[in-house]
């Protein structure tokens, strides 16, 4: 394909699906390895859960499966007319962003399925293919291109466009939406700039550019925004807090070696994990280091912590479970 290497963006997108669909195999072969045999015990509390995984068999479309949380057996499945799925639930609903492709060109499918049966709401395209898991806030839906750098905004109801806008010129695309306080957040996926839009049309706020070219998921909190920069190809990555408003550079930590996880902050203090194996905690005002822990591993998940009662996680690539 034309676009397969382009300033390579392509590879780095068959890189993350390829992540995802395996996250989504093992998801749904360890919820069938613990199922019981017939006439076993349940688990209690979990005959309600349904599991939502997107798949995508080689050569056909998309296929979108609802495993009971107890067996693993299917409760329905839907197919789709893309590939590449990702999903998300929200008010009973399942919506799922997959790409279409011709030899040449692409194109952008979504759709949304009934979460009880998987029967079909409204399915619609647009015009740029590698969309980014769909996001629902404040009754908008929100999907971007990871490929072209197009966000769009429709209304979940019945897919109907609300706006679309461009980011970074359609040189470099644009993943992980996030919407605060009327303002929706995206990341570069090559050029390492954040980038900050009206929720009401899409129009720009404002971008900041961390001179890394990868960049995490954000998270807003009380008004700050955490993200991380980070190269895979040399040791060294930075923490950056950003004044969410306005995009202006409260402080900036370096580290290293390369971050391996999207920044976590809770209460006072923010956690990240880095590629030699270290774990660390910073004091959320400035950036400094309150304790740095080394494991005996490099390959290190996004942390989650235990506040009480609340822990906070994170979830798979293209399964979500209610």
């Amino acid at each position: 394909m034309q676009h397969r290497q382009r300033d390579g963006v392509w590879t780095q997108y068959d890189s993350r699906l390829i992540r995802g669909l395996v996250c989504m195999i093992v998801l749904t072969l360890i919820l069938l390895s613990c199922a019981p045999a017939s006439g076993g015990n349940t688990t209690p509390g979990t005959t309600s859960l349904t599991v939502y995984v997107g798949a995508a068999p080689a050569g056909s479309a998309g296929i979108v499966y609802a495993l009971r949380g107890d067996t693993g057996v299917p409760r329905w499945h839907a197919r789709t007319d893309a590939t590449f799925l990702t999903l998300a639930l929200a008010n009973g609903v399942v919506y799922t962003a997959g790409s279409r492709f011709t030899s040449s060109t692409g194109s952008g499918s979504l759709s949304a399925l009934r979460a009880s049966d998987g029967s079909l709401l409204w399915q619609v395209s647009v015009d740029s293919p590698g969309l980014s898991t769909p996001l629902v806030a404040s009754g908008v839906l929100y999907v971007a291109s990871i490929l072209d750098g197009m966000v769009y905004a429709l209304h979940p109801r019945d897919g109907s466009p609300l706006w679309r806008a461009h980011t970074s010129n359609g040189h470099a695309g644009v993943s992980s939406p996030l919407v605060v306080n009327g303002v929706l957040y995206v990341v570069g996926e090559a050029d390492g700039t954040l980038y900050a839009l009206h929720t009401r049309d899409g129009s720009p706020l404002w971008h900041f550019h961390t001179g890394y070219p990868s960049v995490s998921s954000p998270q807003v909190v009380n008004g700050s925004l955490y993200v991380v920069g980070s190269d895979p190809t040399v040791p060294s990555s930075s923490i950056y807090v950003l004044r969410a408003g306005d995009g202006s550079l409260l402080w900036r930590q370096r580290m290293s070696r390369a971050a391996l996880s999207s920044p976590l902050v809770v209460d006072d203090l923010v956690y990240v994990t880095v590629s030699d194996g270290r774990v660390e905690a910073l004091r959320s005002r400035d950036g400094s280091v309150l304790w740095r822990t080394r494991t005996r591993s490099a390959g290190l998940s996004d942390p989650f912590v235990e506040n009480g009662s609340s822990i906070v996680q994170r979830c798979l690539l293209g399964a979500w479970m209610r």
